[in-house]
């Protein structure tokens, strides 16, 4: 069943620099408990770790044999299907989160004018990927009883543990679905909030006044709420409501199914923009001989964010109406099932759109 899409009005901030104004509120959660909340979630679970960087991960190596080797980690090691906990779903779980993990200390202050409803929805948000993670911890401590149940036999890639391993990777829906909502209302608050100059319309700005900063001090956060998109946008098209998990863990004879090139595309995306150059070379660029090539680059990421701002409930609303997954493999589409999967495609596109320039960008500093 495909997951859930979370609430469009808390995903209005799923892209930085959509704004909306509401009251300030005194009452709601406190802030200041959001960073140590996040952190505690790691110590709920006997499997799964959340550093003081806050990145999150699963400790597999709880599990051991009589011998006290660590079965569990060595399969997802080595050994397929269970390689794809890691190299598919653990990366996109990491993925999905990077800006989580990067700035949720930044929001976890006294001083930000967040509204009460906006600090319930984010603490809301925190109690889901709560509760999703605690289902995929389950579903991993039911997959290690049985896998090393069966490792007296030598064969951990039978039916039963396949199985098994397939509710683990389905659990991952509401996993990917929570982390996304997590995310928008955490870029919601730090974009809105603690760093409100970070959608400047530069073609307001004349040339001759234009500080190349007032770009770069923010293409870090940017970068990283973008990758945290990517990663919805793939899900979306690929993984949710799909048999994908099914496809993963059945064998074509010896043989499992490699990820795909949509897969690789997506890893070669996110990569992209991975390392963000410093921000202080914005200095040299407000100085230099690349700051019209800057400034105009810079127009265009701004007016791109401006495109999918506009285009996000629209966007949102398409993707909780259709089965994008079946959609795209099937021979016709009613007239609603077609408008909807066209506006995914369109909004995919300048998403990819937005990656290239953010790209452009990072090359122009890294010239400087």
């Amino acid at each position: 069943m495909k997951r859930r899409i979370f609430s469009i009005i808390l995903c209005l901030l799923l892209i930085p620099g959509a704004m909306i104004f509401s009251a300030c509120g005194e009452s709601g959660y406190d802030l200041t408990d959001l960073y140590d909340d996040y952190i505690a979630i790691g110590d709920h679970y006997n499997n799964v770790n959340i550093s003081n960087d806050g990145e999150i991960e699963f400790d597999y190596s709880v599990y051991t044999d009589s011998d006290g080797g660590h079965y569990l980690q060595d399969a997802i090691s080595s050994q397929y299907p269970y390689v794809y906990l890691d190299t598919f779903y653990n990366n996109i779980l990491e993925n999905s989160l990077i800006f989580v993990s990067n700035y949720i200390d930044v929001i976890s202050v006294d001083n930000l004018d967040a509204s009460e409803s906006e600090r319930d929805a984010l603490k809301a948000s925190l109690d889901r990927f709560d509760e999703a993670l605690g289902n995929t911890s389950s579903a991993v401590d039911e997959l290690a009883r049985i896998v090393r149940g069966n490792l007296m036999s030598g064969n951990i890639t039978n039916q039963t543990c396949r199985a098994e391993l397939k509710v683990v990777f389905d659990s991952y829906d509401e996993l990917f679905s929570a982390s996304f909502e997590l995310n928008a209302n955490v870029a919601n608050i730090y974009f809105k909030y603690s760093v409100p100059a970070s959608n400047t319309n530069i073609s307001t700005i004349d040339i001759s006044n234009f500080d190349a900063l007032t770009v770069t001090n923010y293409l870090d956060g940017k970068s990283k709420s973008h990758i945290s998109n990517l990663s919805f946008a793939y899900v979306e098209k690929f993984v949710a409501g799909g048999e994908l998990s099914r496809q993963l863990t059945t064998p074509i004879g010896n043989q499992y199914p490699s990820l795909g090139e949509d897969y690789s595309a997506y890893l070669e995306e996110v990569n992209s923009i991975f390392d963000v150059p410093d921000a202080s070379i914005g200095l040299n660029i407000t100085q230099g001989a690349n700051k019209q090539t800057f400034y105009n680059t810079a127009i265009r990421l701004y007016n791109l964010q401006t495109i999918m701002n506009n285009d996000l409930n629209m966007y949102l609303y398409a993707c909780e109406n259709l089965n994008y997954v079946s959609a795209n493999v099937a021979s016709n589409l009613d007239r609603q099932d077609a408008t909807n999967k066209a506006i995914i495609d369109n909004y995919n596109i300048v998403l990819t759109e937005y990656t290239d320039t953010l790209v452009d960008i990072f090359e122009i500093m890294r010239r400087v």
